[in-house]
């Protein structure tokens, strides 16, 4: 199986989501500055999948750290503020972009390391101290060094497998999603598998969402408009 559940059987209950059309990538250029990125994650970055269920929570909580990263780091740039303010304006920045960092990790492949020409281009037109300092900092730099963040996408997609197929084993997840391309998978296969899981049920239960295993079996799968 592919990433997006991609089989016969399951396209009919996991699909992939749709892509975002001429008309809405244009409309984006006509929105102010502070409007701009969070419709661009919306629509793009971690676009909507409502037949992914355990994908649509953590992408709430993503979303809604994203919009406040955002809103402050608008902030540092428009407003007149005082050294304090602005000292700690950046800190609260820092604060959530690691955050996001950690939820984004669970939602999509982790992103090239940011360029030295790509970071100057980004902190042109932005005269913030705050921008500039977040951009920099980012510069050669891997989202975890040495963390498997694949695994972590992996164990996203097999809870969303688990929602719209409860009787779903670990064994058989671990069959349809690992990549490591042998014929029969090694019992590390299935435990790091289990591993990146636990990590994420656990995220979930602090974000106040049950998405245990054992209790996921007990469900109805019901489709989503």
């Amino acid at each position: 199986m592919s990433e997006d559940s991609d089989t016969p059987q399951a396209r009919s209950r996991i699909q992939k989501p749709a892509q975002p059309s001429e008309d809405q990538i244009r409309q984006l250029n006509d929105l102010s500055r502070r409007d701009y990125f969070p419709a661009l994650a919306r629509l793009s970055l971690v676009p909507e999948n409502r037949s992914r269920k355990a994908y649509t929570v953590v992408r709430d909580i993503y979303l809604r750290i994203a919009d406040s990263w955002w809103s402050k780091l608008m902030d540092s740039v428009e407003l007149s503020l005082s050294r304090e303010e602005r000292s700690k304006l950046v800190a609260e920045i820092k604060d959530e972009q690691k955050r996001m960092t950690e939820v984004e990790l669970w939602l999509k492949p982790p992103e090239a390391p940011l360029s030295l020409d790509q970071a100057l281009k980004f902190i042109k037109a932005a005269p913030s101290d705050a921008w500039q300092k977040t951009v920099m900092s980012r510069v050669g730099k891997r989202s975890r060094p040495g963390q498997p963040a694949s695994k972590r996408r992996l164990a996203l997609h097999a809870l969303d497998i688990k929602c719209a197929y409860p009787h779903t084993s670990l064994s058989e997840a671990t069959k349809l999603l690992c990549p490591c391309g042998r014929q029969k998978h090694l019992p590390q296969c299935r435990d790091q598998l289990r591993q990146q899981i636990i990590k994420l049920v656990k995220f979930l239960r602090e974000h106040g969402h049950d998405f245990k295993w054992e209790h996921i079996s007990t469900w109805k799968w019901e489709p989503t408009e």
